[in-house]
Order: C-alpha cells, then structure tokens, then sequence
C-alpha cells in the first residue's frame, strides 16, 4: 500500500513539473513574439515603396534671367506600410547630374533634411536620398518641400530672321519611385521673357521662348 502511495506521488511530481515547463515555455514564446510586434523595423531605399503614396505633388519650375532652372516641388506623403519610413528617394536624370548646382529639402515646420547623394542608380536617373527629421509611422503624411537647381538646361539659336531663340528642356514631374494620386499639378513661370510656345511631350517639357 505505502509502495502504491509513493509510486502515485512521484507520478504527480513528474506530471506537474511537465505541465509548468509547458507553462512557462508558451509565455517565453508570446513575450517573444509580442516584443518582435511592438519592435518596428525603419524602411530605407525601396522597401516598401509598393505603400508609400504621394497624395498631393506640386511643381514650379522658374526659368532665370541667368540661365538657370530653379525646381521647386511641394510633396505630401502618405505612409500606408505597417512600419515606420525614414527617408524617400527623389531621382534626377543621369544627364542632368552634372548640371545640378543646388538641392534642398525642407520638413513641415522649414527645418532643413538631410541629403544624401550617394550615386545610386535607378535605370536612367540618379537617386537621392531624404532622410525625414523623425520616423514616418503608419497612416501619417509628411508634406516636404524640394527646390533644386540646374545649370545648362537653356541653349540659345538663331531662327531665319535672325531672333533669338531660347530652348528649355526638363521634367515634368518629379521623378520618384512611389503611387500618386490626388492634387497633381505643374507650372512654368519665366522671368524677363514674355513670349513662349510650350511643347509638352511624355514626361519632358520642352519649351521654345522668344524673347518680345
């Protein structure tokens, strides 16, 4: 009898030790798993680029006295990913690499971002790269403001009467690797020139102007 009562209470012991590691291991694994969760990992370059869209993008391109292109682009962000964003990427063309004389980005409140220009090559434009003041998260917008500006984008002729003609060749619309729908829109100002005829065609603009 005292033999039957031992071998039922080491039975108990064994089978309770069992049920406590089983225990302790299922709250191990959850800990572990809610902490991967509630740990998000920043997005850089391309990833998640499929989730990021531009809700509102607009461009002003002011054509100097000086010869010069100056880009401004009004941009709002939409972060639909389920994890933070930390910097997007802005493209220019490879031809128009060298004559890029000026690029900044500003964040909501004007402080400036930092840029980084590291020859990435996407295709046929140079990418580069904005880093945000503070992680995008999910479902937040950031509205950022880019101004470039380029030299050499303006050549000049002479038609068969002899008038100067100016010629100005750039993009349309901002070149960039993500969505975009909702406000779009563009426009052309031209100092100390009053007479253009515009000709628009893909995603360039080129822009015929005879000065009066």
């Amino acid at each position: 009898m005292r033999k039957k009562k031992k071998f039922l209470l080491l039975i108990s012991v064994l089978l309770f030790i069992v049920v406590f590691s089983s225990i302790q291991n299922d709250s191990s694994s959850n800990y572990q798993n809610q902490t991967e969760n509630e740990t998000p990992q920043l997005s850089e370059g391309l990833e998640g680029a499929e989730n990021l869209l531009i809700v509102k993008m607009i461009r002003t391109t002011n054509l100097s006295s000086f010869g010069l292109a100056n880009v401004k682009d009004r941009i709002t962000i939409l972060n639909q990913n389920n994890n933070p964003i930390s910097s997007i990427l802005i493209g220019i063309l490879l031809k128009d690499s060298s004559n890029l004389v000026y690029f900044r980005a500003t964040g909501q409140t004007g402080n400036t971002l930092l840029v980084e220009r590291s020859n990435k090559i996407m295709l046929n434009y140079e990418m580069i790269t904005v880093y945000f003041d503070s992680p995008l998260f999910p479902s937040q917008e950031v509205n950022l403001t880019i101004i470039q500006t380029f030299k050499n984008l303006l050549t000049y002729k002479l038609d068969s009467n002899n008038e100067q003609i100016i010629n100005f060749t750039g993009m349309l619309f901002p070149i960039l690797p993500y969505k975009s729908e909702g406000d779009i829109r563009i426009s052309l100002l031209i100092l100390s020139i009053s007479n253009f005829v515009p000709n628009m065609s893909l995603n360039r603009i080129v822009v015929s102007l005879v000065p009066p």
